[in-house]
């Protein structure tokens, strides 16, 4: 298997570059391959454009992939020193076909490799040695769109709903989902159920009675004239879940809407949820205030995030905000924080210069209740809610990123965790935290 991933990394690696030479061919990749978009000239050279568009009667046929490698460094990873090896690397390759005729039908298939050296303790997003990533028919007519089958979903900003592209393995779901289109807006409805991700070979956990997710998502687009404006209604069911009151099973129902608007110059992206449910015995009565501003400066952008993510009294209804599925790296790439019983204030200053981007930010997290605990983004309590102790950290983060051509960049991370009183408090001789990676990533 891993000569093989050499191979595929090699050819890669060729293609992107030999297909940068030849000036030819216009890509816009995406974060869901699926939606990419290409423009191939005339005389562009048959080695690489030809795998892109080959034709099959009035139907087209193409290939594609990517290949991500990281190496990334931790230092007191859960707030204490640890000896031992604290660096490893990090590798993906996503190898996708795509089929598509005039007539609406649309077939495709991703599979993937995730492998990580040197790591002492995996986690289940680390390693799956060869996994269906997503594989789905699609069928559309005039206004409307059926899919079935696996999907990487993304909702709005992803804020609630994304991909996961922050470790090394993407979240998957087995879902059937039903899309209208008219104009600016979009309403999809859909059933799903999460694909739960193991080590070895086509072994993942599908279609079990743990956890299902279903919803119904209407949005409007941004235009020239407007604004992009998301209203939803999300609902999980998992079988058996765990917070910082106890362990017991959980049906929850969301009701969010999201604003994002420029006016005078100013832009923002605000977003209000609402929850409500059963947790056993208990109700449910949860929420969170998302606020997101920015300017545009010539080649700089200035802005300023924050939001109130409630957590739990200890009494009565559980006030537990559930993320239902963020993306892993929701506050940086170091990922010690997940968006439940938070305060945060979140100053960022961007800079951008041809194929140059840069971005420094400080993030301080407090408590919302001190009733509760933190958890991680995976919704894992983190450390227990022990502690009076409302300030947790204070993170500061750095990011430059430099795209060498259309298929090939590097980037850069390095984030920095400041501890403070409840974490000084839960836990023993706790020390500041400091984290980095780098990452090459090819695409094709």
């Amino acid at each position: 298997m891993k000569g093989l991933i050499s191979i595929l990394i090699g050819l890669c690696l060729v293609i992107t570059t030999k297909a940068q030479s030849q000036d030819t061919t216009e890509l816009n990749f995406s974060l869901l391959r699926q939606n990419d978009q290409l423009s191939v000239e005339r005389d562009a050279p048959r080695f690489y454009p030809g795998m892109k568009s080959i034709g099959i009667g009035k139907s087209n046929l193409s290939f594609g992939g990517s290949y991500r490698g990281q190496y990334e460094v931790f230092q007191n990873e859960d707030f204490q020193e640890k000896p031992g090896e604290n660096g490893w690397w990090l590798q993906r390759v996503l190898m996708h076909s795509k089929f598509e005729t005039k007539g609406g039908l649309h077939l495709f298939l991703e599979m993937g490799y995730s492998d990580v050296f040197g790591k002492p303790n995996l986690a289940p997003v680390d390693k799956n040695e060869l996994y269906v990533n997503q594989g789905f028919v699609q069928y559309t007519l005039k206004q409307w769109s059926v899919r079935a089958g696996r999907d990487n979903v993304k909702l709005g900003t992803g804020r609630l709903v994304d991909p996961r592209e922050g470790p090394n393995v993407r979240r998957s779901f087995d879902q059937v989902s039903i899309t209208r289109f008219q104009g600016v807006y979009e309403i999809q409805g859909f059933y799903s159920i999460p694909v739960m991700p193991n080590a070895g070979v086509l072994d993942d956990d599908a279609l079990h009675g743990e956890e299902a997710f279903w919803g119904l998502y209407t949005s409007r687009q941004r235009n020239t004239k407007g604004f992009a404006f998301d209203f939803y209604y999300l609902g999980l069911d998992y079988k058996s879940n765990q917070y910082n009151r106890g362990v017991d099973r959980e049906t929850r129902h969301s009701l969010g809407v999201r604003l994002d608007r420029a006016a005078h110059g100013i832009n923002f992206d605000n977003e209000f949820l609402y929850q409500f449910g059963s947790f056993g015995d208990e109700s449910i009565s949860a929420w969170t205030l998302s606020f997101h501003l920015w300017r545009n400066i010539r080649k700089f952008r200035t802005g300023l995030k924050s939001e109130v993510i409630s957590g739990d009294n200890g009494r009565g209804s559980l006030n537990t905000f559930n993320a239902i599925y963020p993306r892993g790296a929701y506050f940086g790439r170091v990922a010690r924080f997940g968006p439940s019983n938070l305060i945060d204030i979140h100053p960022y200053v961007q800079f951008r210069h041809g194929r140059f981007y840069a971005e420094m930010d400080y993030d301080h997290f407090w408590r919302y209740s001190t009733n509760d605990g933190i958890y991680d983004p995976a919704l894992n309590l983190l450390l227990p809610g022990d502690s009076d102790a409302r300030n947790i950290a204070g993170q500061f983060g750095m990011v430059t990123n430099y795209t060498i051509n259309q298929h090939l960049s590097i980037e850069l991370e390095a984030n920095y965790i400041m501890v403070q009183d409840y974490i000084r408090e839960s836990v023993k001789d706790a020390r500041n935290v400091f984290h980095s990676v780098f990452t090459l990533e090819a695409r094709f």
